[in-house]
């Protein structure tokens, strides 16, 4: 069963959020021992919504058939019943068909569950009262014989069209007790062969109907079934989807990691509306000593907590904030040229400043602090941004040479 590619898409995956209960009710109606073949709840949505649209083409295209089918029967009619053979030519091009005309365009709509199968119960309904009513009329000897057709219509509607199986048993049940009245009403027609009739004909129906009751419940187990591999494959999506944005996020801080940088930059080297571009190289001042004097579990606490006050000063969806290794942190802001770039240090090195981590082993304000170095450049960038943090890494060299705590460019 290749279900691998065909499944798997966004819309699906929304429909999908609770797997686990669709699981659960999966396995509930595989365990239940009860004969009806509707699923529970959400389950025959789900169904429905999956094959409704196959099943109304299917059904639209085996109406078609059946109606052609139909018609070519009147050949029969000439030879069988041939004292009604103009009522028959009436009943058939007359009345039959356009009706079966009407119902087989509302198939092609795509109705829904409910109507759609009442539209294909129609069809084959008119077709079995016009065989009915033409028999009855008949005073032919071959008109006894005239109940196989309607055994074919009921071997076609529940077998080949598979209609669903509570409405296949409407339609057997309404043309046998239709049937059988016009057969008992019938003046000319022997009791031992209306007998023989009436039984035939139900049996037929009967075993009709128990291969319609097989065919769709082996149908909706292999959905489920189909269903089942659904799922799994759209686990397996989203722990792959999961793992990809592992790979370029920091697990400690939980913002972008230089990997995601990477790919980020690349990606602004294409772009042919950027303008202009700055960065700013960051760095925890003295955190070594921090870890030294605190403990690595309190660095990492310090850094989640510098972290997330840097982010507050950025702007949401314009600029990237990455971790670019161990205590160094990297902004790249697009359109921003080196003076809006140097604002923006500054409040991040204030907003730092205004944590008010105590920092024991620091100088003087025994806070940590961080300093910042600034570059920018403008178009092209066909050379890539190598250069650009360079020279922003040479100006973060010069910030913590001059005493730290402070921006430069």
């Amino acid at each position: 069963m290749n279900t691998h590619g065909a499944y798997i898409s966004e819309a699906e995956s929304l429909r999908f959020a609770d797997k686990d209960g669709i699981e659960s009710l999966i396995h509930q109606w595989f365990c239940s021992d009860s004969l009806r073949l509707t699923f529970p709840g959400v389950l025959e949505d789900l169904f429905e919504t999956d094959t409704g649209r196959r099943r109304a083409n299917r059904l639209y295209l085996r109406g078609t058939a059946a109606l052609l089918f139909y018609l070519v029967f009147l050949l029969a009619d000439y030879y069988m019943v041939p004292d009604i053979f103009r009522s028959a030519l009436v009943v058939r091009f007359g009345i039959v068909l356009p009706l079966s005309i009407v119902a087989i365009i509302y198939l092609s709509r795509n109705p829904s569950p409910f109507k759609r199968e009442v539209a294909t119960v129609f069809i084959f309904l008119i077709v079995v009262l016009s065989l009915i009513y033409l028999f009855f009329i008949s005073r032919h000897q071959y008109a006894s014989s005239y109940h196989l057709g309607l055994i074919l219509i009921l071997i076609f509607a529940n077998q080949v069209t598979r209609l669903r199986f509570y409405y296949a048993m409407a339609l057997s049940f309404l043309t046998l007790a239709v049937y059988c009245i016009f057969l008992l009403l019938h003046p000319l027609i022997p009791g031992g062969i209306k007998i023989h009739n009436m039984l035939f004909l139900a049996a037929a129906a009967v075993m009709s109907l128990i291969s319609n009751y097989s065919l769709e419940k082996e149908n909706r187990i292999n959905y489920l079934f189909a269903l089942q591999e659904k799922i799994k494959i759209l686990d397996l999506s989203d722990r792959n989807k999961l793992l990809h944005e592992i790979s370029r996020i920091d697990p400690l801080t939980g913002i972008p990691n230089r990997r995601h940088l990477e790919i980020y930059l690349d990606t602004l080297q294409q772009s042919s509306s950027l303008n202009r571009l700055a960065i700013i190289l960051i760095d925890l001042d003295f955190f070594k000593k921090y870890n030294d004097h605190y403990g690595h579990q309190q660095g990492d606490n310090c850094l989640q907590k510098v972290v997330s006050g840097i982010k507050q000063e950025l702007r949401n969806g314009a600029d990237l904030f990455a971790r670019y290794g161990g205590e160094e942190f990297i902004v790249v802001l697009p359109d921003l040229g080196i003076h809006e770039a140097r604002s923006v240090a500054l409040r991040l090195c204030e907003r730092t400043e205004k944590l008010a981590m105590p920092h024991e082993a620091a100088p003087a304000p025994r806070l940590v602090t961080i300093s910042c170095g600034v570059a920018s450049a403008e178009p092209p960038f066909s050379a890539g941004f190598k250069d650009l943090i360079r020279r922003a890494d040479q100006a973060l060299y010069r910030a913590k040479s001059e005493g730290r705590n402070r921006v430069m460019e």
